[in-house]
């Protein structure tokens, strides 16, 4: 406004107030989306390193499963080729068939041993996971609702502000 049509002033100081507050709130709102911006970043990489640590364990759960299948085909392999054995009356090679195949049962007992008990820890590990997944969920909003009300009354003291301002005027 120019100051030949405001003589007392009353609309220059109101308009420059106003303009104050105005970049006052531009000011609080940019903080407050850096912070959204930052907690939502946070949040989402927290999750996104948890479920790679949880596909790094299935991966391994599935490695073992592999070893399971494989020792249990080289065994079915052993059973075929001493059956063959027998077959054709080769009974020189049946001892060295009977113990491979001993040691490949073992072996797939091992195997199947070794993947129920990997199974149940990465079970256990994951249901811990969600819990523990929850309580920093549910601390991350808390935080975040906390921090955005102060948001809001920051806001609402810079308008008191402006407001209480312009009653003096």
């Amino acid at each position: 406004l120019e100051r030949g049509y405001d003589k007392s002033g009353y609309l220059t100081e109101l308009t420059s107030k106003l303009g104050t507050t105005y970049a006052e709130i531009q000011k609080t709102v940019q903080v407050q989306q850096a912070v959204d911006c930052f907690d939502l970043a946070e949040i989402v990489g927290d999750h996104v390193r948890t479920l790679e640590a949880v596909k790094e364990l299935l991966l391994v759960r599935t490695k073992a499963f592999q070893a399971v299948q494989n020792a249990e085909e080289t065994l079915y392999n052993k059973e075929s080729a001493k059956q063959r054995a027998e077959s054709e009356a080769k009974f020189d090679r049946i001892p060295k068939l009977d113990y491979e195949i001993n040691e490949w049962r073992k072996n797939v007992e091992k195997n199947k041993e070794s993947f129920v008990a990997l199974s149940k820890v990465i079970k256990r590990e994951i249901s811990v996971y969600e819990i523990k997944r929850t309580v920093r969920l549910k601390a991350s909003i808390k935080s975040y609702l906390e921090q955005l009300a102060a948001h809001h009354m920051k806001m609402a003291e810079i308008w008191k502000d402006y407001l209480n301002d312009n009653k003096l005027l």
